[in-house]
């Protein structure tokens, strides 16, 4: 016993996909999505509960779960949504609900960083709002502005060794202990990135924090 096998199973290819099956999927989301818009623009509610669920304190962890969502949904949109006038519509409205929400998340308490999430996939979307309207120069400097708002607070709640988490059970410090994970430091890296390349000002250093964060939560 105790023998490495030289090679491991590998997959079959995977079965080829027609186009337009992929585009009634798409179509399938946008009008899900479109369905599922909040009144006031945003998506996600804390509505539907199970047998077992997160530790959520109230009411910040809800609106930063919202905002994060509301920022997914307005990407995809943008992305994928087409030109159609009910599409574009939802998208106005939850970029309206982005601008006024996204500035006010904050740390849901000692305890849960949930609004990490919406600093990170809101800056992303603030970068796909940027693109889809080139010609607005006032709106365009909105956004920059709210971003680099974010940015702001993405430094705040770094964490003292470097990178991102959601979570800070120990030491209820201001600026979180611990609890970095890669997978929320790499989603934020993504969107330091996206912002750096539409004029936003990322300092180089907290990029590299992060990428040491991550490096350091490297597996052997």
């Amino acid at each position: 016993g105790g023998c490495v096998p030289k090679t491991h199973p590998r997959p079959g290819p995977a079965p080829t996909i027609k186009p337009e099956k992929i585009e009634k999927s798409i179509d399938r989301g946008v009008a899900f999505l479109l369905a599922r818009q909040n009144a006031n623009g945003s998506w996600g509610s804390p509505r539907n509960t199970k047998g077992s669920n997160i530790y959520a304190p109230v009411p910040g962890a809800h609106h930063a779960f919202r905002v994060a969502v509301t920022s997914l949904c307005v990407s995809a949109l943008i992305e994928a949504g087409g030109r159609e006038p009910a599409v574009i519509k939802s998208i106005e409205r939850g970029e309206e609900y982005l601008a006024e929400n996204l500035p006010r998340v904050k740390r849901n308490s000692p305890r849960a960083l949930y609004n990490n999430w919406a600093h990170a996939y809101g800056l992303s979307a603030l970068v796909d709002m940027y693109h889809r309207l080139p010609d607005n120069k006032p709106r365009r400097e909105q956004i920059l502005k709210i971003a680099s708002g974010q940015i702001d607070l993405l430094t705040r709640f770094e964490s003292l060794g470097g990178g991102w988490g959601y979570y800070e059970f120990d030491y209820h410090t201001q600026k979180p202990f611990a609890g970095t994970t890669s997978f929320t430091t790499a989603t934020v890296l993504v969107a330091l990135q996206e912002a750096r390349e539409i004029g936003v000002d990322v300092p180089q250093a907290l990029i590299e924090r992060s990428k040491s964060a991550i490096i350091l939560q490297q597996n052997p």
